[in-house]
Parts: structure tokens; sequence; C-alpha cells
């Protein structure tokens, strides 16, 4: 049938044409003679398989949604671009290479499963996304945690400067006696001494820490030798023989 178009056209053309180079096109009307979608095919017929072939393949085409388009022509929409049809379906795992000190909220997934779902987002945009999400995490607690150690550091070295020589040594070890003093029983000492020894702040242990030692030392110091050494035991006196605590406690008697 194409064919005898073509053939048609073309004698129709050639009838029409009084010599001029529009061919089987001096037959359409004068706004379509030289159209772009016509005036390259030499004959009719293949100037309509084309058409038919365009017809097809934008009826394929994906139309995307305006201001009348319906919650269901919209939700169809964002499926065909690769959205989950559900938000559970999205694979929202906790990011591979997160340091174990960084947080992590198991339950935070649930809630990006939603937002994603909601605006359309394929399963790997979501991945995507939810990968930089973790970055920004990780790179602001990071920095968060320098600046905490720069700042540790320097009140250290600051409680260095203040704490010259010996005395460095002997407050820390007057503020943790301070600390262990305040409980009578050994074992309770035992109990806070390893308290201060295993409780990290920035990786320092707290016994360690410059605000520690300056509130146990002025503690300390403001406690009376006699209070501190009164039925302490080793927490207080640490490790004084009891000839020793005596002679402290009672400086002017002779010792045998």
């Amino acid at each position: 049938m194409n064919d005898q178009l073509s053939e048609a056209g073309a004698d129709q053309g050639e009838q029409n044409n009084n010599g001029s180079d529009l061919g089987w096109r001096a037959a359409l009307p004068d706004d379509l003679k030289n159209h772009d979608f016509v005036k390259d095919y030499a004959k009719p017929g293949d100037a309509i398989q084309a058409f038919v072939d365009l017809k097809t393949e934008t009826s394929k085409m994906l139309r995307i949604p305006d201001e009348k388009s319906t919650d269901e022509e919209r939700s169809a929409f964002l499926n065909a671009l690769g959205r989950p049809q559900t938000a559970e379906e999205y694979n929202l795992a906790k990011p591979e290479g997160l340091p174990e000190d960084v947080p992590y909220d198991e339950n935070i997934s649930e809630t990006f499963k939603g937002i994603f779902h909601e605006i359309g987002l394929s399963n790997s945009q979501a991945e995507t996304i939810w990968g930089k999400y973790h970055d920004f995490i990780k790179s602001g607690y990071e920095t968060s945690k320098k600046a905490e150690q720069e700042a540790l550091d320097g009140a250290i070295n600051s409680l260095k400067d203040e704490w010259t020589g010996d005395k460095f040594k002997e407050n820390t070890e007057l503020a943790h006696r301070a600390f262990t003093g305040i409980f009578e029983d050994k074992t309770k000492q035992e109990e806070a001494k390893t308290f201060i020894e295993e409780t990290k702040i920035n990786g320092l242990s707290l016994g360690d820490h410059p605000m520690f030692l300056k509130i146990f030392q002025q503690i300390g110091s403001v406690i009376s030798d006699d209070r501190l050494n009164s039925g302490r035991g080793d927490g207080i006196q640490s490790g004084l023989s009891e000839e020793e605590q005596a002679k402290k406690r009672f400086p002017n008697t002779k010792f045998k």
C-alpha cells in the first residue's frame, strides 16, 4: 500500500510540480511543503511510515506529571523512574567503614526511607544520599573530636605550666587521694581508683583530666592532714606504713 501511495504521490507531484523540485510535496498544503518532518523524504510512504514509528515511540514515553495529574499518575511516574513500590524496599544499611565511636541511630533509616519514597528516589539514589549523610556526620564528629582534643591538650599543658617541677606529680597524687579517700571501705576505695583509671574522656583517663585534677587537688589542699590520714587506710595514705602514718599524725611524739 505504501508503494501505491508513493507512486500516487509521485505522479501527483509530477503533475503539480510544473518544473519545481518539490516532487510529491507539491500536493501538500503550503505550510507543509517545506516542513522539516517531510522535506527529507523522497516518497509520501516514507514520511507516513516515519510518522507511524514516531507515534509508536512517543506512546511509550513517560508523561511528566503537571498540576492536573492525579496522585496515582504521579506515583506511577515515580515508580517508572525506578522508585521502589514501598519505602521498606530501600536498602539503607549501616555504612561500611563508619568508626565505632561515630554516633549511629539504627532507627533513623526508617525516617529516611519514608522521605526518600515520598520524593521519589530510586534505591541507588537513596543509597548515595544515605552514604553522603553519614560522611557528613563522620566529618562533623571528627572535627568536633579534634577540637575537643586540642582544647584538652591545651588545658593539660597549661596545668603543667602552673604546676612546675615535682608539683604536677604531687598535686596529681593529692587529687587522687582526695577522691578515693571519700570512702572508708578499702574495697570502695579500690573501686573509685579503678573508676578514674578506666573512665575515658577523649581517650584520657578521668584521673588525668586537668579539670578533675584541679578540683580534687583543691579539695585535698583544704582538708587537714589529720582529716585525710585518720582511719582512711591505704587509699588516702598512698602506701604509708602504720608507723609513718603515726609520725605524720603526731609529729611531736618520739617513736622507737
